[in-house]
């Protein structure tokens, strides 16, 4: 005959190994040293919301032969090494670095050695990055991301000021995604791919990304050793002062394929894309000033349905199923670069100097200056066209408890209305 107790000994044994290995988290704290994430011990551990500063050259972080390791919604300040570093010691499967910031880092963002594999970095904010100038000058820039592992996927992350000479916001050295992300201010390039490291795989995709403010959106170049077979640069946002968007070097055998992009380039240049390796080109739009944005001046990179890229991009049978907001891109009417208009369609929006609105975009309320007292209606709308807000002043406008999304602004004065699309944020 069986027993209860001897069922539950039995179980008991089967579960012990798992509660031998169980999960570490760390969560709330402030660290001023180096946590080293070393062994199998450390696997699934979650690091959550915690702050690692002003540290002495040395590194925040550091990962070697842990997989699995979830690092969420963390800050890291005056660090004068790395942030994040993948070891070059040891080697890692699956991290996730997410909703984290990084700021005033004297070496790179994140950055990885070749051995850590399907690495995602989402979501993240980096500004001020690569503060150490001595190891620029000596041939070793540091990068917002600085990444040479396989099978990566950067996606959302918002990356400026890059200080040293020849950062970039993006560095890859494999295959994997480069998506969503807007980037800005770097020194030397938006994303870059050298072939300077061992590692390789199929496909490096580029898609969604808005970039300015860099010597070029995207470079793809020979380092020396083997390379992906295929790089896929398609429905980016790329705007340059007085360098090309897209610049491809030479001795590259492998496929490059360029499509359903925005290229601005804002020195009068007609040279969009530099290459001395092959490339497939299709569907971009190319110009040297505003082609229709909502706010180009200010770097609001949204599309009008006035802009050239409004449906530019119909025909296309590959394109990202979303764009770098996550709205649905529509195959009947598809949009060129980062951005597609989604729900607000059919309106036309007149460019009024002497009206703005401000901040967009906005978290708690906007403010409208207009070019007289007259009366004045103001209509938000919803994506589904549906006004869920009426005002009679311009002042102030409470937009804190409408749901995060994009909107129509309709602003109506005497003889005059304006069209204004505006981004609700938390």
């Amino acid at each position: 005959m069986i027993r209860k107790i001897d069922i539950y000994l039995f179980v008991s044994l089967l579960l012990l190994p798992n509660m031998l290995k169980s999960q570490i988290v760390i969560q709330d704290k402030v660290f001023t040293t180096t946590l080293d994430l070393v062994g199998s011990s450390w696997n699934n551990a979650v690091i959550r919301g915690c702050t690692f500063k002003n540290t002495i050259l040395s590194d925040r972080i550091r990962i070697v032969n842990a997989n699995n390791i979830t690092i969420d919604s963390c800050t890291f300040y005056n660090i004068q090494g790395n942030g994040i570093w993948l070891h070059s010691s040891g080697t890692s499967d699956g991290t996730v670095i997410k909703n984290c910031n990084f700021d005033s880092i004297y070496g790179n963002g994140i950055l990885s050695a070749e051995q850590h594999i399907h690495t995602q970095i989402i979501n993240n904010q980096f500004n001020w990055i690569g503060l150490d100038t001595v190891s620029a000058s000596q041939g070793a820039p540091h990068h917002g991301i600085y990444f040479c592992g396989n099978d990566f996927l950067i996606s959302g992350n918002r990356i400026r000021n890059i200080y040293n000479n020849n950062g970039n916001c993006v560095s890859v050295r494999s295959n994997g995604i480069v998506r969503n992300n807007i980037l800005s201010d770097a020194t030397k390039n938006g994303i870059s791919y050298f072939s300077d490291h061992p590692s390789v795989g199929p496909t490096l995709l580029i898609e969604n990304n808005m970039v300015y403010n860099c010597q070029r959106g995207v470079a793809i170049a020979d380092g020396g050793d083997s390379y992906v077979d295929t790089s896929i640069i398609r429905f980016n946002t790329l705007i340059t002062n007085n360098f090309m968007n897209v610049s491809i070097g030479a001795g590259l055998s492998m496929v490059n394929e360029i499509y359903g992009n925005i290229f601005i380039r804002k020195d009068g240049s007609t040279i969009y894309i530099w290459a001395n390796s092959p490339y497939d080109s299709s569907k971009n739009v190319v110009s040297n000033g505003a082609i229709g944005f909502i706010d180009f001046m200010n770097h609001d990179y949204h599309i009008t349905n006035r802009s050239s890229a409004f449906s530019f991009a119909t025909g296309l049978t590959h394109f990202p199923s979303y764009d770098f907001e996550n709205h649905t891109r529509n195959l009947s009417r598809l949009d060129a670069g980062a951005d597609q208009i989604e729900g607000i369609s059919g309106y036309k929006s007149p460019d009024f100097d002497d009206i703005f609105l401000y901040p967009n975009p906005a978290e708690t309320e906007i403010n409208i200056i207009l070019p007289s007292t007259e009366k004045v209606r103001i209509e938000i709308t919803n994506s589904l066209g549906r006004i869920i807000r009426i005002e009679n002043s311009s002042n102030h406008i409470d937009i804190s408890n409408i749901p995060n999304g994009i909107y129509l602004v309709c602003i109506k004065q005497e003889q005059r209305t304006y069209y204004k699309k505006l981004i609700k944020t938390r």
